[in-house]
């Protein structure tokens, strides 16, 4: 009589036997992939620089990896809601980020996103590096920051930001409280509309893109004040920066990185990241990021999480003192 194993005794083999299973089809998944398309979330509306940056690298990336790659806008709550998203996305390469790198370390004041920047995401890689530029639209009636500063002295002046305290909004409330300006704060979603606010004497002044205004510059619609970084950007040299005009605290650089949930495979991310550094080196890519106002920035994965993790501790300073900018 041939004894049978009993209950007891099996499911521990059959648990042994499945772990080995999917242990063996995790590798065999990382080395197929991409098997389907892939989803790009940008977390703010379509049109504005971010956006423009991922559809341009969505098309030859695609090319690259053999599968359709899907930009989807998810805009909300200064980014957070589409972040959100996709820190609770299956960790398998299928949904990415991109994002500027101020946009996770510089959550909005009083917000509390689900996600850890530092812990909830990846960094893949760097992929453009360019600051945000102070502009004042016509109806401020300045040509440069100091007219500009005795204008708003002079009168009520507004100020739009991408919302309620995120850094758009802090970092132009630092200036006002530095310079003894008592502009009015309105908050916008995205890029664009604020951009058509400025262009209609609705707020006179903002902190975009130069992605998105220069264009607007050169048509002589918008003047340019000063720049948000620590140097002067070629598109436009004579632009001085915040810190060359005596505004402290103002050199944050506007970095767009690619992001991917926390718990992907370790060879996947390698892929990504390959082919992403590679598509940052050709020319074709990098005059595309240029013909944009797009300076290409080629950060490694480990150099991005350390950018990460400075510009959080930096963040958490300006936030000791912004309650008083609700």
């Amino acid at each position: 009589m041939i004894k049978r194993p009993t209950l007891t005794r099996a499911l521990p083999a059959l648990a042994i036997g499945m772990s080995l299973a999917l242990s063996a089809a995790a590798p065999a998944q990382a080395q197929n992939w991409p098997e389907r398309p892939i989803r790009i979330v940008v977390p703010y509306p379509a049109g504005g620089n971010a956006d423009i940056i991922a559809r341009g690298v969505a098309g030859p990336l695609s090319e690259r990896l053999g599968q359709p790659i899907i930009v989807e806008n998810k805009g909300g709550a200064a980014g957070v809601i589409g972040a959100d998203a996709v820190a609770k996305a299956a960790p398998d390469g299928y949904t990415l980020l991109i994002t500027p790198v101020t946009q996770l370390t510089s959550a909005p004041l009083g917000a509390k996103p689900t996600y850890r920047a530092e812990t909830d995401f990846v960094p893949v890689a760097g992929i453009a590096a360019t600051p945000l530029i102070y502009v004042a639209g016509n109806s401020a009636n300045a040509t440069d920051f100091k007219q500009f500063v005795a204008a708003a002295r002079a009168k009520p002046f507004s100020f739009g930001s991408y919302g309620p305290g995120t850094s758009t909004h802090l970092l132009i409330a630092m200036m006002s409280e530095q310079l003894g300006l008592n502009m009015t704060h309105v908050p916008y979603k995205g890029e664009n509309p604020m951009l058509t606010d400025l262009l209609s004497g609705q707020v006179q002044s903002g902190l975009l893109s130069i992605g998105i205004t220069r264009a607007q510059v050169e048509a002589g619609k918008v003047k340019p004040l000063a720049v948000l970084g620590r140097q002067r950007v070629s598109f436009f040299p004579d632009v001085p920066t915040f810190t060359e005009l005596g505004v402290k605290d103002l050199d944050w650089d506007y970095a767009v990185a690619m992001y991917a949930p926390a718990g992907v495979p370790k060879p996947i991310l390698t892929k990504l990241e390959t082919e992403l550094t590679a598509l940052l080196r050709t020319p074709a890519f990098r005059d595309a990021l240029l013909a944009r106002s797009n300076e290409p920035w080629q950060a490694s994965s480990a150099e991005l999480t350390k950018r990460l993790g400075s510009d959080i501790a930096r963040w958490n300073k300006v936030l000791q003192n912004a309650e008083k900018f609700k």
